[in-house]
């Protein structure tokens, strides 16, 4: 990809209509957090199952395109997942379903997944009784 970049048609869908966007009520599991390198901040909300697996993921956003779409395309793709298969999930999976990202911008297309794998590192390590909230910068 060239430096005069113009974002994938499935990335400007997904920024002008986000799916799985909004709170999530109620939640186990909240996660705010933003990129430290820009403004983009994103809040993630996590219902469970008995056995960890999440059954309902959403998000809200302010940010760029790319970090939006990129959260619309990481909540299709890790509903009914367990929370531990998050810590070894393929970021290339989220850049191939985005229709490719620019090297300077991937950053800002796996702030979600990123701030996933903080938080739940956490979660799992402490074994937290929901609901719980978390507030992080990656």
């Amino acid at each position: 990809m060239s430096d005069d970049y113009i974002p994938s048609q499935i990335i400007l869908d997904y920024y002008s209509n986000p799916v799985n966007y909004g709170s999530l009520v109620p939640f186990d599991i909240k996660i705010v957090g933003k990129n430290k390198n820009c403004s983009d901040i994103v809040s993630i909300y996590l219902k469970l199952s008995k056995n960890l697996v999440i059954k309902k993921i959403s998000f809200k956003h302010s940010g760029c395109v790319i970090s939006k779409a990129g959260m619309c395309v990481l909540t299709e793709l890790l509903k009914n997942k367990s929370l531990k298969e998050i810590s070894s999930f393929d970021e290339k999976l989220i850049i191939d379903n985005l229709g490719g990202v620019l090297k300077t911008r991937t950053r800002c297309a796996f702030l979600g997944l990123n701030l996933l794998k903080v938080a739940l590192k956490d979660y799992l390590k402490k074994k937290e009784i929901p609901p719980k909230t978390y507030v992080l910068e990656v």
